[in-house]
C-alpha cells in the first residue's frame, strides 16, 4: 500500500513539474535563456537567431536580436560567415512602428551606409521603408552619396562631387472601389504583388471590398 502511495505521489510531482516548466518557457524571464520563442499570442518574443542561405553572390548571414511581443527591441546584429559584423540596428518602438537606426558595413569593415528605417505594422500589411537622410560610403571610406527618402522613396541624391539629382515625390496610393480592377486577372482577398512596366505594385484588399494600390519604392544600393 505504501509503495502504491509513493508511486502516485511521485507521478503527480513529475507531472506538475513538467507542466510548470512548459508554462515557464512562455514567460519573458526565461526567454533570456531560451532562443526562438513565441508569446501566448503567437508573436516572436525574447532572443532570436536567424540564419540566411547564401544565394548567388550574397553571403550567408546570421542575425541575432531580441523581440518584445513581435517587435524588434534593443541591439540587433548581423554577422557574415567569417563572423564579421555587417549590420547593427538599434531598435525602438513608436506606436505600432519599429524605428531602426541602421549601420551597415562593407566586407572590409568600412561603413557602407547609415540611416533610419521603419517597419510599420499599423496597417493590414507590414511595410518596411527608409526615411530621412541616408549616407553611403565607398569601400575605402570615402563619401559616395547622400539620399533623402520620403516614405521609402529616394527623392534627392547628393553625390560626393556636389551633384544633386531630384526625383518626383512618391505617388499617392490609389483606392479602387468594389468591382474595379487594375490591369487584367482576378484578384483574391488579402494582398497581391504585380509588376506594371518597371514598377512593382502592392494591392491590399479591405473587408469592405475596396482595395489600395501602392507603387513600391525602388531599392537604393
Amino acid at each position: 500500500m505504501k509503495k502504491w502511495f509513493y508511486f502516485v505521489v511521485t507521478c503527480g510531482f513529475l507531472l506538475g513539474a513538467s507542466t510548470t516548466q512548459a508554462q515557464i518557457k512562455t514567460w519573458p524571464l526565461v526567454n533570456l535563456f531560451f532562443k526562438n520563442q513565441f508569446d501566448r499570442a503567437g508573436s516572436h518574443h525574447g532572443r532570436w537567431v536567424f540564419l540566411t542561405d547564401a544565394v548567388g553572390d550574397k553571403e550567408q548571414m546570421t542575425t541575432k536580436g531580441r523581440y518584445k511581443h513581435g517587435y524588434m527591441v534593443g541591439k540587433w546584429k548581423t554577422f557574415s560567415a567569417d563572423k564579421k559584423l555587417r549590420k547593427l540596428e538599434i531598435c525602438r518602438l513608436d506606436g505600432g512602428k519599429n524605428i531602426l537606426e541602421t549601420l551597415e558595413f562593407h566586407p572590409n569593415g568600412q561603413v557602407h551606409k547609415k540611416g533610419i528605417a521603419v517597419l510599420d505594422r499599423t496597417g493590414k500589411t507590414p511595410r518596411f521603408f527608409l526615411k530621412d537622410e541616408w549616407v553611403y560610403y565607398q569601400p575605402n571610406g570615402d563619401l559616395d552619396k547622400k539620399v533623402v527618402f520620403e516614405d521609402g522613396w529616394g527623392v534627392q541624391t547628393t553625390y560626393a562631387d556636389g551633384t544633386v539629382n531630384h526625383t518626383p515625390p512618391p505617388p499617392k496610393p490609389q483606392v479602387l472601389k468594389l468591382g474595379e480592377k487594375l490591369g487584367g486577372g482576378k484578384y483574391r482577398s488579402g494582398t497581391k504583388m504585380m509588376r506594371k512596366g518597371e514598377e512593382v505594385i502592392l494591392i491590399e484588399y479591405h473587408e469592405n471590398g475596396d482595395s489600395t494600390v501602392r507603387v513600391m519604392p525602388k531599392k537604393v544600393n
